[in-house]
Parts: C-alpha cells; structure tokens; sequence
C-alpha cells in the first residue's frame, strides 16, 4: 500500500461527503439525540436506569450515555450515509480511470475505509462537544473532567465505527449486497447484533459470542455498571435495565458512578478492530478493480435471401428504396392507466423470482393463518416486503441520470408525478390485499382505515425522501427503523399500519393521514424545485 495514494483517496472523499445535506443532518441528530439523553431532573422520562438507581450526572455518568447512545445510532445511520463511496466511483466512471492507475486493490479500499472512518469520527467530534456543553447544563456531581468524558468515546465508539466502515465497505464490493437487499441485511444483522448485546443474567454468566465480541460496546459498558449496582445494592437483578426514552413512573434513587478503568477493555475493543480488518481484507478478496465491462453480446441475424454486397449497390448507381407512410398531424394522447402501468413496469424490472415467491407466499398466507398470526408476523412482513420497489420512488431519475429528459416531458408534475405515488400504493394494496379481506370479514373498521392509512404512508415516505434525498438509501434506514420499532413491535405511536389491534383502535391512523398529505406536499415543493433548477 502507497500512504499518498491512501492520502489521496481519503481526502477526496471526505471532502466530498462533507458537504452534503445528509452528513449535516447526522450530525445535528446525533447532537439533539445526545441533548435528549442528558434530560433535566424535572423532565418527566428517563434515559438510563437500573432498577430504581439512576446515575448522578457527572463527568463519567455524562460521557458514557452519551458515547452509548452514538455508538448504537452511528452503527446504523452512519452505515447508510457512508455506504456509496464505491458507488458513486463506479457511476461517474472515476473507477474506470482508477482502475488504469497502479493504485493496488488493498490501497483503494483501505482510503475509502479510512474515509468512512473519518467521516463518523467527525459526528463522534461533535458528540464528545455536546457531551462537554451538557455537563456544564446538567452537570450534578463533581468538575469537569475531560478525560472522563473522552474516554468511553475512543474505547467504546471508535472500534465499533472501525467495524461500520468496514463493513460499508465491504458491503459495495459485494454486488448482491450493493443495493437495497445488502441495506436490509445489514439492518438485519444490527438489530440481531443489538439483541445480543443487551446485559442478562444467562448472557453474564455464559459465553455468548455476540455479547463476549460486543461490536457495539454496550454490553461491556452496561454489564459493568450493573456489577458496580449490585455491590451497592445486593438487592438489584441483572434483568432491572431500561435504556432509551421512558416515562418516569416513580421517584429515582441516584447513585455516585465514577467510571471504569477503561484500558480493561482494551483488548476485546482491539479485537473488534482486527474483525474489520479481516472484513477489509474479504472485501479486497472480492473486488473486480471496476473491471466488470462485458462486452455487448450481438445477435446474428440469418437473412434468408441472398445478400448484395453495398459496394455491388453502388457500383450498379441502384439505391434502395425505402416506402415511408406519411406523418400526419402530432396529438398529444395522455392516458393515466398507461403511465401507471410505465411507472409499476419500472418498479419492478429486475425483481428475481424468488421475490416475487416470497411475496405470493406471504399473500397467501395472509389469507388463512389465525388472526393472531396474521398481527404479529404476517402483517408486519407484507409491509417490509416491497421496501426495494419502494425505495426508487422519487430518486431513479437521479441514479440513472435521466433528468434532463424525463423532467422535460409536457405536463410533468400533473402527469407522472402522482402516477409515481400510485404506483407504489398499488404495489402495497395488491400485497396487503390479503389483510384487506381478513379485516372486511371481521368487520374490523378502525384496522380498515389504518390498513389504508399504511397504503399511503409508506410510498409518501419514499417518494417525499426520495426526491429530496436523491437516494434511496435515506429512506431505507428511516424506514426499517420506523418499521422495526412501530408494526414488529407495536409501539402505538409509531405503528402506521396498525399491526397491534390497540394501535388500530387508538386512532392513530387519523395523524398518519395527515402526515401522508404533508409528505406527499412536501414531495411536490421538492419535484418543482428540481424542475425550475
């Protein structure tokens, strides 16, 4: 490996990557996000707690929250703002000129993986300030002490975001694994991950792989803080841990944490380093170089009579005669059902059968599995089912580079803007059509109308992202995460397709509607701001 071409690889890309929407909004997230994990004592939730014990907020206290929290959202955000970097050389044809230099395979990747890394690190940056801010806002217990709130951010966050920018990159180098079907699996294989990290009594006690590797950090955090309850009070159970945003039932007993010795984590942190390396290591393995240019595969056409040479044509003075029918006047023939069917035909080039399998699968058994079933597993399924239809609705023009000439077709916003959306809310009625039945033969309206209320989020939600993203992946990491969150685990407020049945009759798909029509709005200001630039 050449350090100037590794140099040269990383600059250019960050410097690139810098400048765009989503890195800000990342960063503003991770920002808020932390601000909302160090709340005042009169706020009515919590954050972080043991059983009855919650942490004072001191240096230590402060920086681990906050370094835990950014850890679990750079892990999975991160990983789709960082996961195009491939891509995008691929696309411009920068790789077709990279792959003429003498820049080796091992070099190329490890720039980009280092400028994946820097990137993040950057978010981390902003995290480690606000984390310092929030002290001097909510700071109870102590001074400062930068070390304490450093420390967790280098130990905990850094190896774990190693690990993420290896595996974006490793992710583009794999071709199956390039577009939405490697978004999903990798959402899939982060939550599976993020379950096997959570401290339990069986987890503490055997040798679970997940949680003994713990790319995340968060079982050897939160493991530790629970040993450090447990002396205080032998009274508490290791399964006593509620993280994340939680009403605040009762009165809290605070407790003094002053940290951990850090350098114990040292080598299984390092480990999940080397784990990245090797994951580098496979990418390079696998990488064509952009050498993947076939050449076209031309038919032989068998003409039946006898072929006259041209140079035979012209010697002779004869020209071929060429009999064309008269144009006549140009009318302008608009028919919706025409460009809906253009719209769904796009959508759905390229769909493997064994998709398509799987969805008629899944159609069916919506029809005939018990009801209880059909809410916990089915109905959640048939909504995840066409995220990569879904995900091209607002930005295909700007992956294949088609806008100049779709954006100058007569009538483009009344035309093929709304045939965009229906599209993709027919895809979700012929899908979740089985549901339909099953809710009209229980007589069920308030499942109806939130049934319908999932109809047209999903597709407002990618079309609206879409066109403002131009890419598919920010709609696919925000909406495996409102999925995995609202209909696979039903939380009322975020179930838009009332898969819970107390979801259903909460009303809620009332609100969803209404965020639909915004999304929708939203979609068109943008559409039309690309059209006037």
């Amino acid at each position: 490996m050449t350090l100037v071409a590794i140099y040269q690889t990383l600059r250019a890309d960050l410097l690139e990557r810098v400048r765009r929407y989503s890195f800000l909004v990342v960063l503003l997230l991770t920002v808020f996000i932390a601000y909302l994990h160090v709340p005042p004592a009169s706020a009515g939730y919590v954050v972080m707690r043991f059983g009855a014990y919650q942490g004072l907020y001191n240096s230590a206290w402060i920086g681990s929250l906050v370094a835990l929290r950014t850890s679990l959202l750079l892990g999975l955000l991160g990983f789709y703002i960082i996961k195009d970097a491939i891509e995008r050389d691929r696309v411009t044809g920068v790789g077709q000129i990279i792959a003429t230099t003498p820049i080796g395979k091992l070099s190329y990747l490890f720039g980009k993986m280092l400028s994946n890394l820097a990137v993040l690190l950057a978010i981390v940056l902003a995290a480690i300030i606000a984390s310092i801010i929030l002290y001097f806002l909510r700071g109870q217990e102590g001074h400062l002490d930068i070390a304490a709130i450093v420390m967790p951010f280098i130990v905990v966050v850094v190896p774990h975001l190693f690990f993420t920018a290896s595996a974006a990159v490793f992710f583009e180098v794999i071709p199956f694994l390039r577009h939405s079907l490697g978004n999903i699996l990798y959402f899939i294989f982060y939550f599976f991950q993020l379950q096997q990290s959570v401290p339990s009594p069986g987890r503490m006690a055997a040798s679970n792989l997940f949680a003994k590797l713990d790319l995340m950090g968060y079982f050897s955090v939160m493991s530790r803080i629970m040993l450090d309850v447990k002396n205080m009070d032998p009274r508490y159970t290791y399964g006593s841990l509620s993280y994340g945003i939680i009403a605040k039932q009762s009165e809290a007993k605070f407790f003094l944490w002053q940290g951990m010795d850090w350098t114990v984590l040292l080598p299984g942190r390092l480990t999940v380093i080397g784990v990245a390396l090797l994951v580098l290591l496979a990418a390079a393995v696998f990488f064509d170089r952009f050498d993947s240019f076939q050449a076209p595969k031309i038919k032989k056409l068998r003409v039946k009579n006898s072929v006259v040479q041209s140079s035979e044509i012209a010697a002779a003075g004869i020209l071929p005669i060429k009999n064309l029918s008269p144009m006549g006047a140009a009318r302008l023939q608009f028919s919706v059902l025409r460009l809906v069917k253009s719209e769904l035909f796009l959508m759905l080039k390229g769909v493997r059968i064994m998709w398509a399998a799987g969805a008629a699968g899944l159609w069916a058994v919506s029809l005939i599995c018990p009801f209880e079933m059909l809410r916990q597993f089915i109905y959640p399924l048939l909504w995840i089912w066409p995220v990569v239809l879904w995900s091209s609705l607002g930005c295909r023009e700007n992956k294949h580079g088609t806008e100049a000439m779709v954006f100058s077709c007569p009538h483009f916003m009344k035309h093929q803007f709304p045939a965009m959306l229906l599209s993709g809310m027919l895809v979700a009625v012929a899908l979740g059509s089985g549901v339909c039945i099953r809710f009209l033969a229980a007589g069920d309206v308030p499942s109806l109308l939130a049934w319908g209320a999932g109809i047209l989020f999903a597709p407002a939600l990618a079309l609206c992202l879409g066109v403002w993203s131009g890419s598919s992946r920010v709609f696919e990491s925000i909406y495996l995460l409102l999925w995995y969150i609202g209909p696979l685990n039903k939380l009322p407020a975020l179930d838009f397709i009332g898969a819970g049945e107390a979801s259903a009759h909460m009303g809620i798909s009332i609100y969803y509607y209404l965020i639909s029509v915004l999304l929708v709005s939203t979609a068109y200001i943008g559409r039309r701001r690309q059209l006037e630039n």
